[in-house]
């Protein structure tokens, strides 16, 4: 749904008994671009709270909205049902892709133990990499910085959208989004991931909608295309040789 999960659906799979913990991304979805309205954030936390499932709320995009509704008017799913959420979150999509830091926020007696599995996993994390993010979160032209990032992702997803609408018309159809670093691109061949290897032969990278499913076999023909790392001449270059694909497969 372009709004968020389809309630209903998720409703009777946790009335299965079979789903203990829900994994979402509410903000800026990845694969498809998709953030969740606020009836939906609320419908959501209420079924996990009346069946008992630990959300586990994933807000690595959350501050890359870029047009749309203003973040105080969606809060985090977890505001709903603080009790039995935990919230990831991450900051290499903000400061640099190689600083790996994340963090997870929850109640008390679920992080204890994430601390006893990462003490056995790597002690812990990088100290000379979170002082440097630190003094990166605390300087005072770091709000700017990100609403650089925020303004050069919107005048590149707009060139993608742009040049997708020109060149592949018909031949597939994109729901442009309001933040992120993705769309998804619906097109008419079956095999996705076979557009997806075709599409590479021409110098042109794209994820099939494929991996996404635990059953390939259910996905929808669509492609992930990511708009933030690309300058706006080679998107517009990727989407006319993505579009030549289409065409020649149909």
């Amino acid at each position: 749904h372009k709004d968020g999960p389809d309630l209903e659906a998720l409703e009777a799979s946790f009335a299965s008994g079979k789903v203990k913990v829900f994994y979402a991304v509410p903000d800026f979805h990845n694969p498809t671009g998709i953030s969740w309205s606020l009836e939906v954030r609320k419908q959501v936390a209420k079924l996990c709270r009346e069946y008992g499932i630990g959300l586990i709320e994933d807000a690595p995009y959350r501050s890359l909205r870029f047009t749309g509704t203003s973040l105080s008017s969606l809060p985090m799913v977890s505001s709903f049902c603080p009790e039995q959420a935990l919230v990831l979150r991450s900051y290499s999509k903000l400061a640099t892709p190689g600083m790996r830091i994340g963090l997870v926020t929850g109640p008390e007696n679920w992080i204890k133990p994430l601390v006893k599995v990462k003490q056995a996993s790597d002690l812990h994390s990088s100290l000379p990499m979170q002082s440097v993010l630190l003094t990166l979160l605390t300087h005072p032209q770091f709000p700017e910085h990100v609403d650089n990032i925020c303004h050069l992702y919107k005048q590149r997803h707009d060139v993608l959208a742009t040049a997708l609408l020109e060149y592949c018309g018909d031949k597939a159809h994109l729901r442009t989004v309001d933040g992120g670093m993705f769309v998804w691109l619906k097109i008419p061949d079956n095999n996705a991931m076979a557009v997806a290897k075709e599409a590479l032969t021409q110098g042109v990278a794209v994820v099939p909608s494929d991996v996404f499913y635990q059953n390939p076999k259910l996905a929808e023909a669509a492609l992930r295309l990511n708009f933030s790392h690309a300058s706006e001449e080679n998107l517009t270059i990727a989407a006319q040789r993505l579009g030549k694909v289409l065409l020649n497969r149909t």
